[in-house]
């Protein structure tokens, strides 16, 4: 007599998978930067943008800024630093308009969008850590 073989209902849950490539795509973006503590990713590319006290509502420190790489933002809080860099992508996937990018905005697209002097080797950086060029911003955010 055949053994009877439970079967289990494994739900794929998209949301969570989402949020691993998330991290993994951050950290990847991180890890290439080669950030000091607090600095984000983020140049200062006009004298306006000096002004800012927060960006992606995030507070700016300044002070940070003088002692370390003068034409990038620093922020107040280092527990801030991921959420500062996803915001930016996502608001490249949800106004790609507004950064001159097309519609569907791919993981190549946006690279070259946010890292104008060094984008091809962040994209080989990013392929070696498993996340494709050809991805979709909105597959992982």
């Amino acid at each position: 007599m055949a053994k009877k073989v439970e079967v289990r209902n494994y739900n794929f849950n998209k949301d969570y998978y989402k949020e691993i490539l998330q991290n993994m795509f951050i950290n990847a973006i991180i890890q290439h930067e080669g950030l000091e503590p607090y600095q984000t990713p983020f140049r200062i590319t006009s004298p306006e943008m000096r002004k800012w006290k927060t960006i992606h509502g995030f507070e700016i420190d300044w002070e940070k800024n003088k002692k370390g790489r003068k034409n990038f933002i620093y922020l107040k809080r280092q527990e801030d630093l991921i959420p500062a860099i996803k915001q930016q992508f996502i608001n490249y996937m949800l106004t790609p308009e507004k950064y001159k990018l097309p519609k569907n905005v791919t993981i190549e697209d946006a690279i070259k969008k946010f890292d104008q002097t060094g984008a091809e080797n962040k994209l080989k950086f990013l392929e070696s850590k498993g996340i494709s060029r050809n991805w979709y911003l909105s597959d992982i955010f």
